[in-house]
């Protein structure tokens, strides 16, 4: 759901991300969900919420944008949604979470439901003895968010100073510049801003139109994203303060999507920034970054020893296999990428890589998968140029190779786990069995993390 293109996202004192995870896509700070007099069903005969603290429609949603809010962390690193994944039921992936000082002692419980839940008290200990005093605790804790006030944390009194008085500035997002994209983000925020290009500025090798790229955005939306496709938030007339966009910020946006671009000055005098149309999504940092960090330390040296270096040709290996593991996951569920760039992948908190660009997605069954024809005459095989035809939709998986396999510690990881994917046969027997109904198994986490293995290995403390 789009808003209305007037829509100005209010920024009370501070920057706050308030618009970033409204359930319908917008947050109408003028219209505000309906939070306080929500319907219950009869059969819920438990309410949590603790007396004299009554749930508003004001205080319900700046709880929705401080759970996403990693400035609640020490070092701006984790909010409350790293380990309470709303794609997870509000839980986490790992046995144990990733806090700021370590790894939490227990696994993230999910939830759903809270308000209404049978529970006396509350975490796994029943530390909490009412839903309000569980809020905060999280963020109290020396390992989870770090402001505990001893072991040399700053106390919460301190948290609530720094969100007050804070002044960042939104930026360029960190990265290779994309082709039909800009990308800009806020650094201690955990999501980015997306806004397509004016297509004038489109390379010639972009044959598409804002609204082609809007649908395969919107058919993500609607398709089974297995893990493997970063959901995205749509807005429309999104307004900011303009004293917080840096210069060169301002100024990319303005060459490049100048039809998305308007600053006015309030009846105030304060002048704002207005967006015509923006994705939200969560931030990742890019493979290709992440591969580049690994290899300026060292790691693509098979000589190297040092610690850095291990660690470094580790990240590698992780990193390339999981780029193959998201790909097939995406085969299984009938999606070709398109653009299968490193930098169109991203790695998030746990290491999974995960594909965040969509411009040129295609449906496999929509794809003719084709071998290199083999040339007619030593002419053909000394060409510079294509000498056979091709398809407005053929996929030529050999060619991959060049683009993606220049370095040799990539390769070698590549070959050895997914040499199948630069195989044409690979992909047309997938794409064979969906057009007959198929349905392939796709598993949201690895095999030593699933049930089934956690009850084997599992001790209570």
């Amino acid at each position: 759901m789009k808003a209305n293109p007037k829509l100005i996202i209010a920024f009370i004192s501070v920057w706050s991300p308030s618009f970033a995870n409204a359930g319908d896509g917008v947050l109408d700070l003028t219209q505000l969900a309906n939070y306080a007099n929500q319907a219950v069903p009869s059969y819920i005969t438990k309410n949590n919420t603790t007396a004299g603290n009554p749930i508003t429609d004001k205080g319900a949603t700046l709880g929705r944008v401080l759970f996403h809010d990693k400035r609640l962390s020490r070092d701006n690193t984790i909010s409350c949604s790293s380990c309470h994944d709303q794609s997870r039921a509000f839980g986490d992936s790992p046995t144990a979470s990733t806090g700021v000082n370590g790894t939490t002692g227990r696994h993230a419980m999910r939830l759903i439901n809270a308000p209404f839940a049978n529970e006396v008290r509350f975490f796994w200990d029943e530390r909490a003895t009412t839903l309000e005093n569980q809020t905060t605790q999280p963020v109290r804790d020396h390992v989870e968010m770090g402001f505990s006030g001893t072991s040399g944390d700053p106390a919460f009194a301190d948290l609530v100073a720094n969100i007050v008085q804070t002044e960042e500035q939104f930026v360029v997002a960190p990265g290779e510049p994309g082709l039909v994209m800009s990308v800009f983000t806020l650094p201690s925020f955990e999501f980015v801003f997306k806004l397509i290009k004016d297509k004038e500025f489109y390379p010639p090798q972009k044959d598409t139109t804002r609204e082609i790229i809007q649908s395969k955005y919107q058919l993500v939306k609607q398709h089974d994203r297995v893990g493997r496709m970063a959901d995205t938030l749509e807005y429309s007339g999104v307004g900011f303060p303009l004293q917080r966009f840096e210069p060169e910020l301002l100024a990319e946006i303005e060459k490049f999507a100048p039809s998305q671009l308007q600053v006015n000055t309030r009846s105030d005098g304060t002048q704002e920034v207005i967006i015509a149309h923006v994705y939200i999504e969560r931030r990742m940092i890019p493979l290709n970054i992440y591969l580049q960090e690994a290899f300026d330390a060292g790691g693509a040296d098979p000589t190297a020893t040092s610690p850095a270096a291990v660690q470094a040709r580790v990240q590698i290996e992780r990193g390339v296999a999981e780029y193959g593991n998201a790909i097939k996951d995406l085969v299984a569920a009938n999606i070709f990428p398109g653009d299968m760039l490193w930098k169109n992948f991203g790695v998030m908190r746990h290491g999974k890589v995960v594909f965040y660009d969509y411009d040129e997605i295609e449906y496999i069954t929509d794809c003719n998968f084709r071998k290199v024809p083999a040339p007619r005459n030593e002419e053909d095989e000394m060409s510079g140029e294509i000498w056979y035809h091709v398809g407005p939709r053929d996929v030529f998986p050999e060619t991959f190779g060049p683009f993606l396999l220049g370095n040799p510690a990539v390769r070698s990881v590549f070959m050895k786990h997914h040499s199948d994917l630069l195989d044409a046969s690979f992909w047309q027997g997938h794409k064979e069995k969906i057009s007959q109904g198929h349905v392939h198994d796709v598993f949201p986490y690895e095999a030593d993390k699933r049930f089934a293995v956690q009850r084997l290995t599992y001790s209570p403390d």
